[in-house]
């Protein structure tokens, strides 16, 4: 291990300055306030080119769709789905770095705006990822002439309900996605590790958050055994699409990240996974203030590129 890369070391400088309450240790309200203001102050400017607009789907569900100004040829689409540990983050959150994609790819995205915990625990949020994904299918595949070619990914708590996704579209009678995107994954629950040990205080995410959010997540109750919560749990990996993995190396769910690429690699699965040196939890939401976030997104977007036929990525 290096140490923190500098970028992150001056942001949470920052913090440990402003004496910024653990989200763990603020009403649900609050906590929420401080995540939406916290990402806008550290990410890039949106990018202005790409038209958004919002689709309720009932029962507390909102999709944002993202239209390039210039659409690649039979780009395709993703589905993102945004993070927060199941309890805050919304597709506000996650507005900027959906326009990324619909701009550096060419492709249509949408961001799911799914029910979070505590007033809709689990597993609401995977019944409306998974109602999300076949909404996007449907729209991407309206009057084209060949299935939708949907990828799907997401951050933190959105990265897990985007494998999760990936492993019940054949459950659900629906195709399985392109690609999948997983940034920091959230994949074996709260089963201990090294990473959670050593990175449980002062690197943003800290053990305790953790621990909140699955709490208010799933009331308490242990989950563990259950791939909807957990997605490494699953009876087979096999057969899912390509992956890409991103993870932080300085964060509390690093060992989450490996542990799922070794499992979809030990079922046979086509995936990659790439661990940003010195960075930490939430750094892929850090654009404005730290490069690796921004070496992340070209990452991702070139996987995108090309997995989506036809894409082109800037």
């Amino acid at each position: 291990m290096q140490g923190l890369d500098p970028d992150v070391a001056r942001i949470l400088e920052g913090m440990r300055r402003n004496n910024t309450p653990p989200l763990w240790t603020q009403p649900i309200d609050a906590a929420r306030k401080a995540y939406d203001k916290g990402l806008r102050l550290l990410d890039l400017a949106p990018e202005p080119s790409v038209a958004a607009s919002d689709e309720p789907l009932g029962a507390g569900l909102v999709v944002r769709e993202y239209a390039p100004e210039r659409r690649a040829p039979g780009a395709g689409g993703l589905l993102w789905l945004h993070g927060g540990g199941y309890c805050v983050g919304s597709i506000e959150t996650s507005d900027i770095v959906c326009r990324m994609f619909a701009a550096r790819c060419g492709c249509r995205v949408f961001s799911a705006g799914y029910r979070l915990a505590p007033e809709h625990p689990f597993p609401a949020a995977v019944d409306d990822a998974v109602r999300a994904y076949d909404w996007a299918l449907a729209r991407l595949g309206e009057g084209a002439e060949r299935p939708a070619n949907l990828a799907i990914a997401g951050d933190s708590a959105g990265a897990t309900l985007a494998a999760v996704v990936s492993l019940r579209a054949r459950e659900a009678d629906l195709p399985l996605p392109a690609a999948q995107i997983l940034v920091y994954p959230s994949a074996i629950g709260r089963r201990p590790s090294a990473s959670k040990q050593q990175f449980a205080e002062g690197h943003f995410l800290t053990l305790n958050d953790l621990e909140w959010f699955y709490r208010n997540y799933t009331q308490g109750r242990d989950r563990d055994d259950d791939p909807r919560f957990a997605p490494v749990a699953a009876r087979t990996l096999a057969g899912q699409p390509r992956c890409l993995i991103i993870a932080a190396e300085c964060d509390p769910l690093a060992d989450d990240a490996r542990a799922y690429a070794g499992a979809l690699a030990g079922a046979g699965n086509d995936v990659s996974l790439e661990v940003f040196p010195g960075m930490i939890h939430g750094f892929f939401n850090m654009g404005g203030m730290v490069r690796g976030a921004r070496a992340a997104h070209a990452l991702a977007a070139r996987f995108l590129s090309e997995t989506l036929a036809g894409g082109s990525c800037a």
